[in-house]
């Protein structure tokens, strides 16, 4: 496998890394280094983009000065890294994994979606009528914008 194009900014006390997901698993188990528990939870992923995107952002991490870090997750189902007072929120979808890492273990919050057509469907359940109103152009990457802030500050608030 090639190398896959990743992309760091690493500015004052915000990380933000993102890349394509990897299709090639083997090329993501021979370069992601795993805990034993990260191996068991990897087991229990029967779906393959699953287990993609998984490894996917454990790989993304290891490209980052925080290499050294492991995620783990908060009953609440937030991701934490280990022994660390550093905050970190992790996305994915069909193009993108991403992850953005607080250096000073304030919360953050990312988001990224696939713009695509079954977001129209349900609008109503998270958009109100004033803020559709002011969705009139663009609307399908208007309504992906906004669905995309908004879980992005649930992430933020857990």
């Amino acid at each position: 496998m090639s190398a896959t194009s990743v992309s760091i900014e690493d500015q004052r006390d915000v990380l933000l890394a993102w890349c394509s997901p990897i299709a090639d698993e083997q090329f993501l188990l021979q370069n992601t280094k795993l805990t034993t528990l990260e191996w068991e939870k990897l087991q229990s992923f029967i779906a393959n983009r699953r287990r993609i995107e998984w490894l996917t952002t454990r790989w993304l991490l290891q490209q980052t000065r925080f290499k050294e870090e492991t995620i783990d997750y908060h009953q609440s189902g937030k991701p934490v890294l280990n022994n660390s007072d550093l905050s970190i929120s992790i996305s994915h979808c069909k193009e993108i994994v991403a992850i953005a890492i607080h250096t000073k273990g304030k919360a953050i919050g990312i988001d990224c979606e696939t713009i695509e057509s079954r977001i129209l469907k349900i609008k109503h359940k998270f958009t109100n009528v004033q803020e559709f109103s002011h969705i009139n152009k663009n609307e399908l990457e208007n309504l992906s914008l906004v669905w995309c802030a908004k879980e992005a500050l649930f992430k933020l608030y857990a």
